[in-house]
C-alpha cells in the first residue's frame, strides 16, 4: 500500500503540469475508454491523452466494475483535468460500456481507445484536421502491436492495408470492394458522431468481439473514408488478463457475431458476392474457434456450431457452409484443412456441372 500511495503522490505532482480546468460545450473529439481492472496500464493510456496537441477534447471513461485501483487512478487524473468524465457501472463488458459513452458524447467526432493502449500525441489533431478537411465519416490509421515490451508491425499495422487505398478519399463503392482489407476493429479510427447517431450504430452487448458488427456497419454505411498512411495507435497484446491474450476460448461470441452480421447484411442492398465474402470470413472464424476452445467448453461450442450449420444449410444451400464435416475434437489445423478441401471439392463439382 505504501508503494501505491507513493505512486499517487508522484502522479499528483506530475498532473499539475497538465492541469486543464476548462471544458468545451462542443468538443472537437470525444475519446471513449472502457476500463476494467487496468491499474497497471491506465496511467500510460491517460497520459497519452491529456498531453494531446488537440486540446478541445473530452475523455469519457466508463469504469466497468473495476475491483482494483483503476478508479483511484482515473479519479486522480479527473481532479486535474476537467475534460475527463468518469461513469461507474457494474461489469457489463466493453460493448455496453462503449454504448453508454456514445450516448453521452458531446464531441463532433468520436474515437475509441482501449484502457491498456496508447496513442501518439498528435493523433487526435491529425484525425480531426483530416476529417474536417475531407468531410469524412471515418478516418483510419494503423497500429503498432506491443508484445513483451517490443513494438511490432502486426496484424493492424498500416502496412497491411493496400497502398492504393491510402492518403485519399474512398467512396462507398471502393469501400465495399475492399472491406476485407480494412482492420476489423473499433479503435485506431475517428468517427463523425452524427454519422453514428443518425445510423443508430452501436456495439453488440453481452459478448466478446463486440466490435465486429460495429466495424461492418460503420464501413458499409460510410459515404467517405480516409486512410492515413501512418501507425498512430499502440495496441498492447501482452496483458495477461486480456481476452486476446488467452489461447483457450470459453464462449460462443464468434457465432453470436455471425448472426448479428448476417441480420444486418440481410437489410442492406449489397451484391450477393460481397454478402458471401463477408459471411464466409465470419463463418471460417466460427469454425476455427472450435479448435481454440478449452476442453470443458468444446462440447457446448460444437453443439452451437452445428446449430449454425443447420441454419446456413437452410438459407444458403449452394454454399459449402452446411457441408463442412467437423468433429468435436478437431484441432485448429485439421479444421483449416477441412475448410479448404470442402471448398475445393464443392467448387470442382459446380464447375463440372456447368
Amino acid at each position: 500500500m505504501g508503494e501505491y500511495n507513493n505512486f499517487i503522490e508522484s502522479l499528483n505532482d506530475e498532473l499539475t503540469l497538465y492541469n486543464h480546468n476548462y471544458v468545451f460545450n462542443i468538443p472537437k473529439v470525444t475519446v471513449i475508454i472502457p476500463a476494467f481492472n487496468v491499474e497497471d496500464y491506465i496511467y500510460d493510456c491517460l497520459i497519452s491523452l491529456v498531453k494531446q496537441t488537440l486540446k478541445e477534447i473530452e475523455i469519457i471513461i466508463i469504469n466497468d466494475g473495476s475491483t482494483d485501483n483503476t478508479f483511484s487512478i482515473i479519479s486522480t487524473f479527473a481532479q486535474y483535468d476537467k475534460r475527463i468524465k468518469i461513469v461507474n457501472q457494474s461489469n457489463q463488458k466493453s460493448g455496453a460500456a462503449r454504448n453508454k459513452a456514445i450516448k453521452l458524447a458531446k464531441g463532433e467526432y468520436i474515437t475509441f481507445v482501449d484502457s491498456d493502449d496508447t496513442i501518439e500525441l498528435t493523433t487526435l489533431e491529425t484525425f480531426y484536421n483530416t476529417a474536417k478537411s475531407n468531410g469524412n465519416d471515418i478516418v483510419i490509421c494503423g497500429a503498432y502491436t506491443i508484445k513483451y515490451g517490443k513494438f511490432k508491425k502486426g496484424y493492424y499495422s498500416i502496412e497491411k492495408i493496400p497502398k492504393k487505398l491510402k492518403n485519399q478519399n474512398l467512396n462507398s463503392k471502393t469501400i465495399k470492394e475492399n472491406i476485407l482489407t480494412l482492420p476489423p476493429i473499433a479503435w485506431a479510427k475517428l468517427y463523425k458522431t452524427k454519422f453514428l447517431t443518425e445510423n443508430r450504430i452501436l456495439f453488440q452487448e453481452g459478448c466478446n468481439g463486440e466490435d465486429q458488427i460495429f466495424f461492418i456497419e460503420t464501413v458499409l454505411l460510410a459515404n467517405k473514408i480516409y486512410i492515413i498512411d501512418k501507425n498512430y495507435y499502440y495496441y498492447r497484446k501482452d496483458r495477461p488478463t486480456s481476452l486476446t491474450h488467452s489461447k483457450q476460448k470459453n464462449d460462443n461470441s464468434v457465432i453470436l457475431n455471425f448472426y448479428e452480421i448476417e441480420k444486418f447484411l440481410q437489410k442492406q442492398n449489397i451484391a450477393q458476392e460481397l454478402n458471401f465474402k463477408i459471411l464466409n470470413k465470419y463463418f471460417i472464424k466460427s469454425a476455427s474457434w472450435l479448435g481454440k476452445c478449452s476442453k470443458q467448453y468444446k462440447e457446448i461450442y460444437f453443439n452451437e456450431f452445428k446449430n449454425l450449420q443447420l441454419h446456413l444449410r437452410n438459407i444458403y444451400p449452394k454454399y459449402y457452409w452446411g457441408k463442412l464435416n467437423l468433429k468435436e475434437n478437431d484441432s485448429y489445423l485439421i479444421i483449416k484443412i477441412k475448410i479448404f478441401t470442402t471448398q475445393l471439392l464443392l467448387n470442382r463439382g459446380m464447375n463440372n456441372a456447368k
